[in-house]
């Protein structure tokens, strides 16, 4: 739903709103159809009960007052004419069907004939000018008269009975139609009624995500290491989900705990047999077999090294505390430069992370050393906005081929053919940097810089709230 609301209570609402409109209008449609039937029929029913009640009227007056009844039963959507002839056919069908029920009033009159019509639009109405002779108040109340019939009309009926004298009453009856206002589907009761449903909605839609919107940054604060136990609240299905999220939690915990342990156990066990090897080593009488057996043991000393440093990075146990990333990079900046390396970083105002110390100071060293190695110096640039704080280390190195870019990340992968000024290390300082952004909720992305070089960049989330 590109167009419209993206949270669930949003899109939940509309639904309901949306189904709401369609139930009204539908409704209102229904009730429009029966209403203007029933209407129809009781108005065309008590017209030709009035109508055979004035025939009898007529029929018992004299001549002369007659005059006189058939204007005071006149009214601005009726008119009563007496004529020898009838003004409707003798063929006229009439009203079929429901109209058949009429005749026991009409059962007195023979001959009775009825015609009803839905009337075309009526004629453009003029208003009247601005003179001021004699006749202006007649032709604004006939204007007005014309008008309300206008806006009104909805039927005429025709009528022709017989008198008793032979002659004929030949009426006609224009009905309003419908109100206007009721067949708004925008009625007050409408907006009423969805107003209600909406705040009601929205209340009980607030107490039901809650639960959800809860797991979600729980959720986010796990990837960063950050576990904390939900209530369990809400309704069944979300109470289900929040307490197999706290039982994930656990065994995550559970499984660093594990790994951990095995990696203090696993470094012990190895830098123990390393250092009886070393030891060995230092009693040999040959220089030249000496020398070769120490390069072997440093080599594997190191290896171990950073393989548990790697491992930890990935498993870390270490504790989440704020510790000012400016302050860091200058630290790590500083000691790269004492040792011959040619960094530059300018500084940035104080910038404080949740993130894990001393992994996190692994990390940015690895990147810092890769591209003193390789590159021959470092640029370090900082950037933040309001979610994430972004560290830019830059190099001058021959770069990476774009097929591996992504491969360099592996544990133990080396790519001497293309960055070697030394041996290429372990090709474990870019797994241990990715290994830690992933553990802190970020990443490390690796792209070749124009002009020759390097850059990669660490994306670091920042605390909300």
């Amino acid at each position: 739903m590109s167009w419209g609301p993206r949270s669930l209570r949003g899109q939940v609402l509309l639904a309901v709103l949306a189904a709401l409109l369609l139930a009204q209008v539908v409704g209102l449609g229904m009730s429009l159809i029966a209403r203007d039937r029933i209407e129809r029929q009781i108005r065309i029913s008590q017209a030709v009960d009035s109508a055979a009640a004035l025939v009898m009227e007529l029929d018992r007056t004299p001549g002369e007052e007659r005059r006189r009844l058939l204007r005071a039963a006149e009214s601005p959507f009726t008119r009563h004419h007496i004529d020898d002839r009838p003004a409707l056919a003798a063929s006229d069908p009439g009203l079929q069907g429901w109209l058949d029920r009429l005749e026991g009033a009409l059962s007195a009159q023979g001959g009775a004939r009825i015609h009803l019509e839905r009337p075309g639009p009526p004629p453009r109405l003029e208003p009247p000018g601005r003179d001021e002779d004699a006749t202006r108040p007649e032709r604004e109340r006939d204007f007005r008269r014309r008008a309300l019939a206008r806006g009104l009309s909805g039927y005429r009926l025709s009528l022709s009975l017989p008198l008793a004298d032979g002659r004929w009453l030949n009426s006609s009856i224009r009905f309003p139609g419908p109100d206007p206002g009721f067949r708004n589907p925008a009625n007050p009761t409408l907006l009423l009624s969805a107003l209600a449903i909406a705040l009601v909605l929205w209340v009980v839609l607030a107490r039901m995500l809650g639960p959800l919107r809860r797991l979600s940054q729980a959720a986010e604060s796990l990837g960063r290491g950050e576990a904390q136990v939900l209530p369990v609240t809400g309704p069944s299905e979300i109470r289900a989900l929040t307490a197999a999220f706290n039982t994930m939690q656990d065994r995550l915990q559970r499984l660093v705990r594990d790994r951990t342990q095995m990696l203090a156990a696993l470094g012990h066990d190895l830098r123990s047999p390393l250092t009886a090897l070393r030891l060995r080593v230092e009693m040999l009488d040959d220089d030249e077999d000496r020398a070769r057996m120490t390069a072997s043991l440093d080599e594997m000393q190191d290896m171990v090294e950073q393989t548990l440093a790697w491992a930890r990075g990935v498993w870390s146990a270490e504790e989440l505390a704020d510790l000012d990333l400016p302050a860091l990079i200058g630290e790590l900046a500083e000691e790269a430069r004492m040792a011959g390396c040619a960094v530059d970083w300018a500084g940035a105002a104080p910038l404080i992370l949740r993130a894990r110390p001393m992994a996190l100071r692994r990390c940015l060293r690895n990147l810092i050393d890769n591209a003193c190695r390789y590159g021959g110096g470092a640029e370090i640039a900082l950037a933040a906005d309001a979610a994430v704080a972004r560290v830019r280390v830059m190099d001058r190195g021959p770069g990476i081929p774009p097929a591996q870019l992504a491969a360099v990340f592996d544990p133990f992968v080396r790519l001497e053919a293309s960055r070697s000024r030394e041996t290429g290390g372990t090709g474990l300082g870019l797994a241990i940097a990715h290994g830690v952004a992933q553990a802190h909720g970020g990443t490390v992305e690796l792209e070749n810089r124009q002009g020759g070089g390097l850059v990669a960049t660490l994306s670091l989330p920042r605390p909300q709230g």
